[in-house]
Formats: C-alpha cells, sequence, structure tokens
C-alpha cells in the first residue's frame, strides 16, 4: 500500500491538536453546570439576564434556577436610570409565584425576592416586582408571566390592557388591581368577558385611587359578576366601592364569600347583613356612619369567627361587649381610645382565643395589661401588641424602651391568665412596619409560662410564630430576632 505523500501527512498532523500537544481552548461554557452556576450567581441582576439571552445554554440555566435571581434589584432606585436590561429581563427570568407590575411615571426598576405565601402561611414563594411607565413592556410581562404565577398584583389606569392580558391567567387564585392616577384609558369602558372565568382564582383586592369612579366601579363589577359564584375573598378600599358588594351572590348555597374587607359607608351596614349567614371574617375601617355597623354587630346571627376594627369607637366596642358576639375566636383592634373600656368588651367574647391591640401607644397598652381581669380573659391564650410607639424611632433598636415598660405588666398578666397565656410585643421601632428595603432585620419579645424546653411541640408557640411571619407577607421575609421570656 502505498504511503501518504509527506504534505497530506503534515496537514493531518495539524488538524490534530492533540498530536502537536496544543492544550484545547476553554471558554465558559465549557463548564460543568454546577461550577457555572456558581459564576451566574455573582452577576448583577442586568448582567444575569443579558448572560441569559446570549446562548441557549444559558438562558435555559437562568430559568431553571431562582436562586440566581434571589435578593437582586436590576437597577437602583434612583432618578435618571433607563429601562436597560427590562426587555432582557422579560426573555429570561425565571418562574415566580408573585408578579407586582406598577404602572409609574418613575425610572424603571425590578426587584426578585422571597415572601410568604399568605398572611397565615408559613410557605415561601418568589416574587418578582417591576416599575416602569413603559405600558408595552407591562403587556407583555403580565402576558408572559400571568400563565404560571398565583397571585398579581397591578397598580395603574390601564384596566383595558390588564383585562386582555389576564385571561391566560389559568392559575392565579389571588388578583390586587390598584387603579391609580390619570385615567384616560378607562374611557373605553373596560370590562370583563361574562365568557371567561379564571378556575382557580378566590381573593381579589380593590383599590380606586382617581376621579373616574363610576368606569371604575363598572370595570370591577365586571369581573366579580364573572366569579362571583367562586370568590372566598374581597377587599375594598374605601367607602366608595361599597355598591360592588351587590354584584355578589348572596344567597343560600351560592355564596362562597368567607372574608370581607371594607370601609364603612352610606349602606355598608346592610350590604354586610346579606352575607352575614355564611361570613366567617369581617375587617372594617371605621370612617363614617359607624352606627350602623354598631347596630349591625348588635343584632348579629352568623358564625363570624374572626373580627378586625380599625377606629372603633366606644359605642362599637359597648355593643361587642353585649354578647352577641359571643362565639367570636379571634379579634384585632386597632387605633382605639385610651377611654376605651377593654375589659367590658372582653367581658361579652367568653371564647375569644387572640386578641391583637395594632398601633397602640406604650403607656395606653401599659394600662390596658394593667386594668385586664383574669375573670375577662377565660380563653385567651395569644395577645399581641403590634406596632405601638411613642415617637417613631430612627433606627433599628435591639432593645425597645417601650418593651422594657411592657414587660413587668406582661409578665404580670401572663402569670395570673387562667389559660397558658402567650404574649408577643411587636414594636412599631423595631422595623416591623418600615418601608426601606435596606432594613432586614427585625425585633420581637414572645412571653410564655411554660419551660423552654417544651417550647418545641408547643402549638401556641407555633401560632404566635405564624403571626409574626404574617405581618409583612406581601413584603421581602426579613430576619426576625426573637427573643423569649418564661415567666
Amino acid at each position: 500500500m502505498p504511503s501518504q505523500p509527506k504534505r497530506a501527512r503534515r496537514d493531518k498532523a495539524i488538524d490534530c491538536p492533540h498530536l502537536n500537544n496544543e492544550p484545547e481552548k476553554l471558554t465558559l461554557l465549557s463548564l460543568p453546570d454546577l461550577p457555572l452556576l456558581r459564576v451566574l450567581s455573582f452577576l448583577p441582576m442586568t448582567d444575569l439576564a443579558a448572560a441569559g439571552t446570549a446562548c441557549c445554554r444559558l438562558g435555559a440555566l437562568a430559568r431553571a434556577h431562582w436562586t440566581l435571581w434571589r435578593g437582586k434589584e436590576l437597577a437602583p432606585r434612583v432618578p435618571g436610570v433607563p429601562a436597560r436590561g427590562l426587555w432582557d429581563l422579560l426573555r429570561v427570568a425565571p418562574r415566580v409565584d408573585k408578579l407586582s407590575c406598577d404602572d409609574v411615571n418613575c425610572d424603571a426598576y425590578a426587584r426578585c425576592f422571597e415572601s410568604y405565601e399568605s398572611e397565615r402561611s408559613a410557605a415561601i414563594v418568589s416574587t418578582l416586582e417591576v416599575r416602569t411607565s413603559e405600558n408595552v413592556l407591562l403587556a407583555c410581562l403580565i402576558r408572559e408571566f400571568t400563565p404560571r404565577v398565583k397571585q398579581l398584583s397591578y397598580s395603574g389606569p390601564d384596566l383595558n390592557m390588564l383585562y386582555f392580558n389576564l385571561q391566560y391567567a389559568t392559575r392565579i387564585e389571588l388578583l390586587c388591581i390598584d387603579c391609580e392616577g390619570d385615567s384616560p384609558e378607562l374611557r373605553g369602558r373596560p370590562c370583563w368577558p361574562q365568557d371567561v372565568v379564571l378556575p382557580r382564582l378566590h381573593t381579589v383586592i380593590f383599590e380606586l385611587n382617581h376621579d373616574d369612579i363610576q368606569s371604575t366601579l363598572d370595570a370591577f363589577g365586571s369581573l366579580l359578576q364573572a366569579h362571583r359564584g367562586q370568590l372566598r375573598s374581597v377587599w375594598l378600599g374605601g367607602s366608595e366601592m361599597l355598591p360592588l358588594l351587590d354584584v355578589l351572590d348572596a344567597r343560600p348555597g351560592n355564596g362562597n364569600l368567607q372574608r370581607l374587607k371594607l370601609e364603612t359607608g352610606e349602606g355598608a351596614a346592610e350590604r354586610v347583613r346579606r352575607f352575614q349567614p355564611h361570613l366567617k371574617e369581617l375587617i372594617v375601617h371605621c370612617d363614617e356612619r359607624i352606627a350602623e355597623m354598631a347596630r349591625l354587630f348588635k343584632s348579629w346571627s352568623g358564625p363570624l369567627e374572626r373580627l378586625e376594627l380599625q377606629g372603633a369607637t366606644l359605642r362599637m366596642l359597648r355593643v361587642l361587649g353585649e354578647g352577641r358576639l359571643a362565639g367570636l375566636r379571634h379579634l384585632t383592634l386597632g387605633d382605639i381610645s385610651s377611654k376605651a373600656d377593654l375589659q367590658r368588651t372582653l367581658a361579652g367574647l367568653p371564647r375569644l382565643h387572640s386578641l391583637t391591640l395594632h398601633r397602640c401607644h406604650g403607656r395606653k397598652s401599659l394600662e390596658m395589661l394593667c386594668n385586664m381581669a383574669p375573670t375577662t380573659i377565660p380563653a385567651l391564650e395569644l395577645l399581641i401588641f403590634k406596632n405601638f410607639q411613642e415617637e417613631r424611632c430612627s433606627k433599628i433598636k435591639e432593645v425597645c424602651p417601650r418593651v422594657a415598660e411592657l414587660v413587668p405588666a406582661v409578665k404580670s398578666l401572663v402569670g395570673r391568665a387562667p389559660r397558658s397565656l402567650h404574649c408577643v410585643l411587636l414594636p412599631y421601632c423595631a422595623g416591623v412596619d418600615n418601608y426601606w428595603p435596606e432594613q432586614h432585620e427585625r425585633y420581637c419579645t414572645i412571653l410564655y409560662r411554660h419551660s423552654t424546653v417544651a417550647e418545641a411541640e408547643c402549638p401556641l408557640c407555633a401560632e404566635a410564630v405564624s403571626t409574626i411571619r404574617s405581618v409583612n407577607y406581601l413584603r421581602e421575609i426579613k430576619v426576625t430576632t426573637m427573643t423569649r421570656i418564661q415567666v
């Protein structure tokens, strides 16, 4: 067999790097998935979105791993930041459980963080928040993500755009709409198609912050009309939206509404009365016509288990003490007067399991604790002081002076309570209710009678921890430092 020519042998050697001992060129994509994910984890959100659009493999890794995005921001919230990277983010962002879209006239901003699934759930879910004035981008974002998300929050004026893209949200369970700003988009009278029903939707939250009230009510009403047989929770952010309750079905056997939040106004009491037979939770912001709501409570006969009153008057508290809501298990009182006879109110609630006092000043809270007799709290097992303050603190404090003032009175109450009472102190100055994302830590104090060894198996301790988690369930999860005191 004739040998190959010398030139052919030389060309073949050049084509085979291993024969020439030349090292193979390595690139970023030569790395296996695990080290490559480690490299991507150090990229800021803008660069991570750009890398995901560079090639199919990086895009697949970016979409499949939420941990690459957790805790990152696309742009700082400072003036002059363009929307660079938002479109790349739309193409490679991972699947999330919650989506928050704000149509506001400001610089583009996006961030990914973790939050709790609901105010009574410890399940952690992924959340994507986007703020931009580009309406087209928001439309594409909602269209792309809504088939996969469970909760959607939209703030802006364009209900036509929202309704059109929301029809594909087959997995959505909670919908929050804040219609605000100038409303030229409402002139087309947006209306939800009555033949389209989102099968899993059970909670709607409506807010209204502009002057075109009637058009917005019609738009909200069409959405309620299509889903009125399956909604379990409805939140109305103002008294002007009370007519929306007329759309919901309150007939026995047809209405599933169990949770209602509203603001008092004309006709509020009569509208709530329709849902009395099956309503289990009621949240009322007392503003006007409070006497009508007090008369409603005086004649209440439904299975109400939870009641929250913000700004309750002395008359309403006296009605609670008359025993018409004797089956109430959970009560939240906010902004109550220092002259409120809390002891008389509790006397009419013999089955009360938990009591939350919201936004009570330190001295006022101390007076209430000192005046609380054991005979008025026969079944009370959880007492929560939330966001109490004298003055707003300028920074987070581990040792709050208000907590130090309350601890002796709380110890005395826990010691003399008929049941195994657990008390939670959540001061405002501890960063529980702040709006600044740079503050990632908060502090609280829990007092109880049992030993610390029994804490792991105590259901009341678990309920207290769940209450602490639920304070900011719509926002980013914060590290909580809990001080436990055995009485």
